[in-house]
């Protein structure tokens, strides 16, 4: 019982930490793709 309720943890653990990390790299692409959509569209104006 014990080998599986620390297996549990790790697990929980793990997929808290790749929905972290998940969010956090979404974010950062997300920004840097605005960015790179108004850096052409301010191309296209100029």
């Amino acid at each position: 019982m014990d080998k599986y309720s620390k297996l549990l943890i790790v697990l929980t653990v793990v997929t808290m930490a790749l929905v972290v990390v998940g969010d956090a790299v979404y974010a950062k692409y997300r920004t840097s793709g605005h960015r790179y959509i108004s850096t052409v569209r301010a191309a296209q104006l100029a």
